[in-house]
């Protein structure tokens, strides 16, 4: 999935086209995540069976219908807003992808509850494919029709944004053709739903999609404050690209959350001894995956900012740095965080994310405006910002912790 993003770094001439392309990331993603209301995770979560897979399934439906209208207001004012009608196709193009990657997310809980992570991983893995396979093709053609040429910084826009559509294209026929049928089909998916359970549904999962939209804003309030700033949307661009470089350790470690969900989310029911060691096994490893991480970054991280990118993406290797050591602090709480909503504490994280959002949205505003070196100030936001997360949710966790121990001597004892 980092695929378009190294092309688009490797090949521009500058980093406008993928500023462009972070700054629509910032505007969609809260969000489409916010109207999928954290439904795959609840779904997982389920562990009494509550609600069957239809009422899921239909709660997702018109929550997504929501999203598209919401991103149809968005788009008219980035419209009237933004002369560069690339951008604009971009624009619709991932507010598409996001929309299709909503619907194929439910299928996956389906994957996670059956713990098939086979299913889980050939899924996911077709999506990058059908990700990066359009800009693999396009912008390499368009680096030898145009390049030398004045009319490449022109059309090499026209071409990121065509790339999407297809990728986008790529993810709805994927849900379509291939997931869906996997729950049409499948005798442990009851369609049965009624509209009273669809609005207890969305009563329970709320919380989830307010705290999925946080956690996203927090991520987006700094780009769209740097993109806002005189050279900003170069800024964008070069921060996007080292952002985005520094998650391959988040999404090493969501996939073993994802991996252990089903079991942890049963085991905080019937066996609590069993929930602590194995939430205890993942905290472990996620402080490993995170020292190796920064060490490893450390020691190669400028070679390989120059081979993949470019020389002028590895001249910012300091502020790579930070953005390493915000992404290792978050690495806990992106753990925690899976551990207090398997657990099923939703509304906690509300509260814990509205501090986060809070403390985002008040180092962007102060720190990056007028800042001598914007990619720097925008990175030390990330770190601070991660810190309070990862405080916040290890209080949750242990109230967690102490709540579920009670419950369990009071059980013992009667």
């Amino acid at each position: 999935r980092y695929a378009p993003i190294i092309l688009m770094a490797k090949l521009a001439t500058d980093s406008s086209t993928l500023g462009q392309y972070t700054y629509c990331m910032a505007l969609i993603s809260p969000i489409v995540l916010f109207f999928t209301m954290g439904a795959r995770s609840a779904l997982v979560a389920d562990a009494a069976g509550d609600f069957t897979y239809g009422v899921y399934s239909r709660l997702r439906e018109v929550c997504l219908v929501g999203a598209a209208l919401t991103l149809l207001g968005v788009l008219a004012y980035v419209a009237t807003h933004e002369p560069r009608t690339a951008f604009v196709l971009i624009f619709i193009a991932i507010a598409f992808e996001r929309i299709f990657g909503g619907m194929a997310e439910l299928v996956w809980g389906v994957y996670q509850k059956r713990e098939r992570v086979d299913q889980l991983a050939w899924a996911q893995a077709l999506q990058g494919i059908g990700t990066a396979t359009p800009f693999l093709i396009l912008l390499p053609v368009c680096y030898l029709l145009y390049n030398g040429t004045p009319y490449y910084d022109s059309q090499f826009p026209w071409f990121v944004a065509i790339s999407t559509l297809l990728g986008a294209t790529a993810w709805g026929g994927l849900y379509w053709f291939k997931d869906r049928p996997r729950t049409i089909r499948a005798e442990d998916c009851d369609w049965t739903t009624t509209w009273p359970e669809v609005a207890r549904l969305f009563i329970r999962v709320l919380p989830l999609g307010i705290t999925l939209m946080m956690i996203n804003l927090c991520d987006a309030i700094p780009r769209i404050v740097l993109k806002h700033q005189p050279g900003g949307v170069e800024a964008l661009g070069f921060f996007g690209a080292l952002a985005y470089f520094t998650m391959a350790a988040n999404l090493l470690l969501i996939q073993a959350g994802t991996a252990a969900s089903n079991r942890l989310a049963r085991y905080f029911h019937e066996n609590y001894p069993a929930f602590i060691r194995l939430a205890m096994k993942m905290i472990i490893g996620t402080v490993i995956v995170g020292v190796v991480t920064y060490a490893v970054a450390y020691l190669v991280g400028k070679p390989v900012l120059r081979i993949l990118y470019s020389r002028a993406y590895s001249a910012h290797f300091p502020e790579f740095m930070i953005l390493v050591l915000g992404q290792c602090v978050g690495l806990m709480a992106s753990m925690l965080g899976i551990v207090v909503t398997l657990a099923g504490r939703f509304w906690v994280q509300v509260v814990i994310h509205a501090g986060i959002l809070a403390t985002a949205a008040l180092l962007s505003f102060w720190w990056i405006p007028g800042a001598d070196n914007l990619l720097r100030a925008a990175a030390w936001t990330i770190v601070i910002r991660n810190l309070v997360h990862t405080g916040l949710y290890g209080v949750a966790f242990v109230h967690t912790v102490i709540e579920r121990a009670k419950a369990a001597r009071a059980a013992g004892a009667t």
